[in-house]
């Protein structure tokens, strides 16, 4: 109880010992101090600025350290390798530039497509392979965000409207199924789905 009592903010330990003197027991105060920082902790955003490094080195390979070599001179270099290798973290800045940069900082497999479309679709209706819309949804946002990118075959806003409007000019029960087994090759490679 003291060790808790000299860690935490003044606020906090002023709380907690206004509890003490009210009479709540110990073993109380200690539970609601052990969940408080549980629920605390659930609340916190995900770390987005994971760098990734080449695999197995430390260091830039000598055949890529070349003047010609436009990587070099990319955000995406300054903003991951030098930070990595200096081991300096990013300044934040209050212009709009630091903002712009931060999608170099975030990793392309973070990335959610916000469309009030696909939220609204109810594919179940276009295939039998699964009922689960959600499922489908996710097999959907998977197939834009790795696939379709690609090659795409067709048009996106056309698809997604007449898929959430039933209509069948631009969307069709074979083209979704087709989607949705293309979209099972980005599924496979990213356990997050």
């Amino acid at each position: 109880m003291f060790d808790i009592l000299k860690s935490r903010p003044k606020l906090e330990a002023f709380s907690i010992l206004e509890r003490i003197r009210n009479g709540v027991d110990i073993q109380t105060i200690l539970r609601h101090v052990k969940d408080g920082d549980l629920l605390l902790q659930l609340s916190l955003i995900p770390e987005t600025r994971y760098r990734y490094e080449f695999p197995y080195l430390t260091d830039m390979p000598s055949f890529l350290d070349v003047p010609n070599n436009p990587y070099l001179s990319s955000l995406i270099y300054e903003n991951t390798f030098k930070l990595i290798t200096s081991k300096q973290l990013p300044t934040d800045s209050n212009n709009g530039e630091a903002e712009y940069q931060n999608m170099y900082m975030i990793p392309y497999h973070a990335v959610k497509i916000i469309d009030r479309r696909l939220d609204a679709a109810i594919v179940s209706k276009w295939t039998a392979v699964s009922a689960d819309d959600v499922l489908l949804r996710k097999l959907l946002e998977a197939y834009f965000l790795f696939e379709f990118t690609s090659l795409p075959c067709f048009h996106k806003d056309s698809f997604l409207e007449d898929l959430v409007a039933c209509r069948h000019h631009f969307c069709s029960s074979l083209l979704v199924n087709a989607v949705l087994a293309a979209a099972c090759v980005s599924v496979y490679s990213s356990p997050n789905l």
